[in-house]
């Protein structure tokens, strides 16, 4: 009797872990993923690189660590959440294409000013902190205009809802720094600036591996959303009726939940509208 009431007792617990995952936001599994690699494997960086390293070279390297993921994502991360915010209601390429050209202008600004910053400051960095260290200084300073294409990318897949590519971003660039320190220590290499320079290509690199040529291309999912969010409840039951992808109109859904109610007089006039993007979804 036992054996056969171990299965029936483990139905709610599967049930409940079910029901829970359908209820997360989406790329919520994905995007943790990547985030749990990046943060195993920056704990691997530290530690491959404390061990090639002698102990003067490795705080100049932790120094580096510590200015790259402190004062660059303090810079660059807002403009991340503001792309990711704006895309996310804009369904007009053109539109969309001009919000990235804004925040392109806006992150060269940015990393204008982060390494400006730098050189002013260039004496008490080099000498004081980095012990005279200019290739060391060199490197920090492309990781950090290194973090500007890192959080532009990242803000577009937000916004245009491909957090697979987010969480593969996140990974990539983790999986790479370790995989760098290790061939670095393999090859006996002791110089902190390579150590540094790894930081850099890592990031480079996993923008790259996860960019899209189509990036601007909105998806009918941020159209249905706007539209549902426009014209209230009973429009969006209507719309979702008559889309012909069950995981766009869930998605829009979700999306319409988390929108303002008013949104910019380019989303379209009335609720006819909305009718049409549901049919052609």
């Amino acid at each position: 009797m036992s054996d056969d009431a171990a299965p029936v007792r483990s139905r709610p617990l599967r049930s409940a872990a079910t029901s829970a995952a359908a209820k997360m936001p989406s790329g919520t599994i994905a995007v943790g993923v990547g985030l749990a690699v990046l943060g195993v494997t920056s704990y691997a960086f530290l530690g491959i690189a404390s061990r090639a390293l002698d102990a003067s070279s490795f705080a100049r390297l932790g120094i580096v660590w510590t200015v790259l993921f402190t004062l660059g994502p303090g810079a660059f991360l807002p403009l991340e959440q503001e792309i990711g915010r704006r895309l996310a209601v804009i369904s007009d390429p053109e539109r969309a294409a001009v919000v990235l050209r804004r925040a392109a202008g806006v992150g060269l600004i940015l990393a204008a000013a982060v390494t400006a910053a730098s050189f002013a400051a260039i004496e008490p960095i080099r000498n004081r902190l980095l012990n005279g260290d200019l290739a060391l200084f060199g490197a920090m300073i492309m990781a950090n205009l290194a973090l500007a294409p890192v959080h532009i990318s990242r803000g577009v897949l937000a916004g245009t809802g491909r957090f697979g590519r987010y969480g593969a971003q996140l990974a990539t660039d983790g999986t790479l720094r370790v995989a760098g320190a290790a061939a670095l220590s393999a090859v006996a290499v002791h110089r902190a600036a390579d150590f540094g320079w790894v930081l850099v290509g890592s990031q480079l690199i996993a923008v790259a591996a996860t960019a899209t040529y189509r990036m601007v291309e909105m998806s009918s999912v941020s159209t249905m959303a706007r539209g549902i969010s426009r014209c209230g409840t009973l429009a969006s039951s209507t719309t979702l009726a008559k889309s012909s992808n069950p995981m766009k109109a869930k998605n829009a859904s979700k999306l319409a939940k988390a929108m303002p109610d008013s949104t910019p007089a380019s989303t379209g006039s009335g609720c006819s509208s909305v009718a049409a993007i549901g049919t052609s979804a």
